[in-house]
């Protein structure tokens, strides 16, 4: 479900973003390095879009160890730049994944993206909170979606509107969300469960080098929706390998590529 009401208190655990970790048998644990790449214009970190823009943001991870997480190391910014009162915003992502074994796949990794709607250049409140809650939830196996959204919901109350997209019904409900939330921000946290079901549909790569991926997984949806001229996009993404995998993921990495794309919306529905 979206939304939460009634919040319980939620205890935030100790992990530190800072700590570097090994797993016998598995490789040097590393963050993400990330990346940029924008058909608009990028100002002070902000990546600026129009209708008709781009943004593509890269998520390239080391060797992870069982329960161990990794988050992106900064929050990418998205401006509406378009002098239009409403664009039309969607959201997509890549995954590849790399590896000496053709029989891994995406099932033995927990991924997810948060994306915050405010009218702040500057951020998302509290964001190392955010941070570390997102970290807990990656590498705590039995913690659900709906328990990292209550940490949020306890964090911001009645601050800021939380929608969790777990199917399209949520992604219409989003949109919903956001035109009817006038100042206050909006948080859609999109579930491990809604891409990890995408990645499902993954296919063998057909390369025969041995830097080619193992697995493809193109265009899957995050959301589509519109939003207001004053409205900026703060993004944050982070993994974590499955307490479950075995050796043959030691050597095994994930790219991960969130698209996102601005166009015009229709003038005569903009009106209305």
């Amino acid at each position: 479900m979206a939304k939460i009401n009634n919040v319980k208190k939620a205890v935030l655990g100790t992990a530190l973003a800072g700590v570097l970790v090994a797993g016998a048998g598995f490789g040097t644990y590393s963050w993400f390095t990330d990346s940029t790449q924008a058909q608009g214009q990028v100002k002070n970190a902000i990546v600026e879009i129009a209708g008709g823009g781009q943004a593509s943001f890269d998520y390239s991870s080391g060797y992870l160890a069982p329960s161990r997480s990794q988050i992106a190391e900064e929050w990418k910014t998205i401006e509406n730049n378009s002098t239009d009162r409403r664009i039309s915003l969607s959201a997509s992502f890549t995954g590849k994944l790399y590896g000496d074994s053709s029989d891994i796949d995406f099932s033995k990794y927990k991924s997810t993206a948060l994306f915050v709607f405010n009218k702040d250049a500057s951020g998302v409140q509290d964001a190392e909170f955010i941070d570390s809650s997102l970290r807990e939830y990656l590498e705590e196996d039995d913690m659900t979606m709906l328990e990292f959204e209550k940490l949020l919901q306890e964090l911001y109350g009645a601050k800021m509107e939380i929608v969790v997209i777990e199917g399209e019904e949520d992604v219409e409900e989003l949109e919903a969300t956001l035109e009817a939330s006038e100042d206050a921000p909006v948080a859609a946290l999109v579930s491990s469960d809604f891409i990890e079901a995408q990645l499902e549909n993954s296919v063998s790569s057909v390369g025969t080098m041995s830097h080619d991926p193992v697995k493809v997984m193109e265009k899957g949806i995050l959301f589509g929706e519109t939003i207001s001229r004053q409205h900026y996009v703060h993004v944050l993404f982070g993994t974590s390998l499955k307490e479950t995998a075995g050796n043959e993921y030691q050597n095994a990495k994930m790219d991960f590529q969130i698209h996102v794309e601005a166009n015009q919306v229709d003038r005569l529905a903009d009106l209305d």
